[in-house]
């Protein structure tokens, strides 16, 4: 009998219908790992588990182990019930091949988080980086997740998959150590946020190093590859064009062969000045409607304490955390401040 997918569920769809659905209902109980993702005392669902529901969606519906998807966007971020079930559905367009991940709150029907569309076919190229000494600063894992833990991001202990961390200014790396049953996902989010979390100390290096606040803006392409063994390295490279910039990052088992490949991640400079002024209007903004502000009233007062800590100084080793802190809150578009 073939295994139901964690995230995924059930489907009655037929898959020669053009619109293929899959339902399933989240909870404490049935997914446990969702609730170890923490942003000042809410329980969000981090973007690693829209990318994980879209390439395994994917590879159940078209058999293919390798699949390829393009220019993801997180529409809005999903919060978790503390009790009770979230109804989520991943939908996928044959038609249009667009994917797209919901959720149904009673009070206000489906809501679009996330969407992404995919390839049906492609040549994928295997290429992975040449090396893994390149990297200049390496960072203590645990003192990482504790300064984290300080500004307001804790994480349970199944998003503390780093193990170790090595951080330079075109290329940082990292180890991963697996503490859940990878083999019902494509790639298990934890795993992915580990790459994530890599990537978010890979930009607030930068940022310390050219003394500018670079924060992610969204990812161009994201390939999948026929996994044999279970992810152990991870590696993230810069390149630098114009006014956005762009990073690579790279997952891959204990031969280096690639797991997960996320291409062209982009990030840009931003101003710590014009950030306070955009969430101080989108803060008066939400006031007028006071259930919907009060459910997130906490980010905003903290994002506006941290950039106000950011603004006109110097950035130093001091504010790694605080500046790491920021890059999540904006990646996981709790507050639409970059739109």
């Amino acid at each position: 009998m073939k295994k139901i997918h964690p995230l995924l569920g059930n489907t009655n769809q037929n898959k020669n219908l053009e619109i293929f659905t899959y339902a399933n209902e989240w909870s404490c109980k049935n997914l446990p790992y969702l609730y170890d993702y923490n942003l000042f005392g809410y329980n969000f669902i981090a973007g690693a588990v829209y990318i994980e529901m879209f390439l395994s969606g994917l590879r159940e519906l078209t058999d293919n182990r390798e699949v390829v998807l393009l220019d993801m966007m997180i529409n809005k971020t999903m919060l978790i019930p503390l009790s009770g079930q979230l109804e989520v559905q991943l939908v996928i367009n044959q038609k249009t091949n667009l994917l797209e991940v919901k959720s149904y709150i009673p009070e206000q029907g489906f809501i679009n988080h996330a969407q992404v569309t995919y390839l049906e076919s492609k040549k994928i190229e295997k290429i992975v980086p040449s090396s893994f000494t390149q990297s200049t600063q390496e960072i203590e894992c645990k003192k990482f997740y504790q300064n984290l833990y300080k500004s307001g991001v804790k994480y349970g202990e199944n998003f503390k998959q780093l193990s170790k961390m090595e951080l330079g200014k075109a290329f940082s790396t990292g180890l991963v150590n697996i503490t859940q049953d990878y083999k019902e996902y494509t790639i298990h989010p934890c795993t992915l946020y580990a790459a994530f979390q890599l990537m978010t100390a890979h930009l607030a290096n930068l940022s310390i190093i050219d003394q500018t606040l670079y924060m992610p803006v969204g990812i161009k392409s994201i390939q999948s590859f026929e996994n044999i063994d279970a992810p152990k390295k991870i590696a993230v490279t810069t390149k630098f064009k114009n006014m956005i910039h762009q990073c690579d990052i790279f997952i891959l088992d204990s031969s280096d062969r690639p797991i997960i490949k996320i291409y062209n991640f982009m990030f840009k400079s931003v101003s710590p000045k014009e950030l306070l002024t955009q969430v101080k209007d989108n803060m008066n903004n939400l006031i007028g409607n006071r259930s919907n502000f009060q459910n997130i009233k906490n980010i905003y007062i903290n994002t506006i304490s941290l950039l106000e800590k950011l603004n006109n100084q110097q950035y130093s080793e001091k504010k790694f955390s605080e500046i790491c802190t920021l890059i999540i809150l904006w990646a996981t578009r709790i507050i639409p401040f970059f739109d």
